[in-house]
């Protein structure tokens, strides 16, 4: 939470978001005041060259000497913070999307925001004070939490194709894979040769294997002949 000051003494306080960057919850965020440094005597309108922001870089942890880049623990045991303040044109009104953690780099680059003085750091209940009298105080910090909601009406689907692909592969792995091989010598009379082989042990397969033998002898002895004459009805021998 900071609170600024302005030049006619109209105090604004905000609570702005900051977003850590390291594993010790060193965090960087905005403050902007865009309405600071309104003057009475002009009737109340805002001023867009006199708006004020503070870049912050948050310290839960500070060390007791500088460098102030990075904090030492993630606990708040020394909370800091270092501001850099700009004067100017925030860009707000303008209209175009921005980042609530970054000021807009368009508007220092073509210098309508200005940096103002140093880098200062600041404790819970330090102030600073600008070149033009005003002020700014670091009140401390408020927790928050962040929440994310989301919703995918697709997952339901990939968790049914997921399942259904689960359930054939376990009817795979349980399904009796048997195979029957069958090698005929045509001639006067034919030669057929048998063969089978389970894939998976299966105490009826001997079983089926014969009556899937029979079933192909019938069929090729009530078949007519190739050559379209009579056929010789011979016994032929079948293999295992």
């Amino acid at each position: 939470m900071i609170r600024y000051t302005d030049r006619y003494g109209q105090a604004q306080t905000t609570v702005a978001a900051f977003l850590n960057i390291d594993g010790m919850l060193t965090s960087e965020g905005v403050a902007a005041f865009p309405d600071a440094n309104i003057d009475p005597k002009a009737g109340g309108a805002r001023d867009p060259d006199a708006q004020v922001a503070f870049e912050g870089l948050y310290l839960p942890t500070a060390p007791d000497q500088p460098p102030y880049t990075r904090s030492v623990f993630p606990a708040e045991r020394s909370p800091a913070v270092m501001l850099w303040a700009y004067r100017g044109n925030l860009g707000l009104d303008a209209g175009i999307p921005g980042s609530v953690y970054r000021l807009d780099q368009r508007q220092v680059d073509n210098g309508r925001l200005k940096r103002v003085g140093e880098a200062t750091l600041l404790r819970v209940g330090e102030k600073m004070t600008l070149d033009d009298g005003s002020t700014v105080e670091f009140l401390g910090t408020r927790q928050y939490a962040t929440l994310s909601i989301r919703y995918d009406p697709g997952e339901m689907i990939a968790l049914g194709g997921a399942v259904a692909g689960l359930l054939g592969l376990l009817l795979s792995l349980t399904g009796r894979r048997r195979r029957v091989f069958f090698r005929i010598t045509t001639g006067r009379s034919s030669l057929v040769e048998a063969g089978g082989l389970p894939r998976t042990d299966y105490s009826g397969f001997g079983e089926e294997f014969k009556q899937t033998v029979e079933a192909v002898e019938r069929v090729g002895k009530t078949a007519p002949a190739p050559d379209g004459g009579e056929r010789v009805s011979e016994e032929g021998s079948v293999k295992r």
